[in-house]
C-alpha cells in the first residue's frame, strides 16, 4: 500500500507505522506525583535518541487537565521519571500496571511489585531489576501527541 500519510485516518497511521517498528521495547516508567505518589505504567512507543549522550524518548497522548494521564503530568510537574526493564517473570505485573487507577492509587501497591529507591531521584525503580534514572526531561506536543524525553543521569 502506498498513499500520503495526511490522506490517512489517524488510527490507520498509528496501525501502520506501529507494525512498521518492530520490535518495539516496553518502557515500564515510574514517577512520583507533586503529592507523592508513586505512579508506574508500560509505554510500547519509547526508544533511545542518542548513545553518545544518552537520552530516550517515550510518547503518550496528548491531553489536558483532568483528562491528561499521571505519568505525563508527573513528568512535566517534576522533570522526573525512571525507566524499568521488563523481564518475563514480570510481565504479568506489567500487563496490570497498564490498569487505569485514580491519581492517588499507586500501580506499585495494585500490581504488587517491589519498589527500590533511585540515588538521584524520587520516583522509585522496580527492585532488583536493570533501569535507569532521568533528572531531566522535556516535552515536544505535535498533532495531538506528547513525547517526553530524557537525558539519563545513572543506570542502575
Amino acid at each position: 500500500m502506498q498513499a500520503p500519510t495526511e490522506s490517512l485516518e489517524p488510527d490507520e497511521r498509528g496501525r501502520i507505522i506501529k507494525s512498521a517498528v518492530t520490535p518495539r521495547p516496553i518502557a515500564w516508567i515510574s514517577t512520583t506525583s507533586t503529592d507523592g505518589v508513586d505512579n508506574f505504567a508500560p509505554f510500547t512507543s519509547y526508544n533511545y535518541v542518542s548513545s553518545a549522550e544518552p537520552v530516550v524518548i517515550f510518547n503518550t497522548p496528548d491531553a489536558e487537565g483532568d483528562e491528561q494521564k499521571d505519568t505525563p503530568r508527573n513528568v512535566l510537574e517534576t522533570e522526573e521519571f525512571a525507566v524499568n526493564v521488563v523481564t518475563e517473570p514480570l510481565a504479568q505485573r506489567m500487563n496490570t500496571t497498564a490498569a487505569s487507577l485514580e491519581a492517588d492509587e499507586s500501580e506499585f501497591d495494585y500490581a504488587e511489585v517491589e519498589r527500590a529507591a533511585c540515588e538521584t531521584i524520587e520516583p522509585p525503580r522496580v527492585a532488583d531489576e536493570l533501569g535507569c534514572t532521568v533528572s531531566t526531561a522535556s516535552a515536544l506536543f505535535w498533532r495531538g501527541a506528547r513525547a517526553i524525553d530524557g537525558a539519563l543521569d545513572r543506570l542502575q
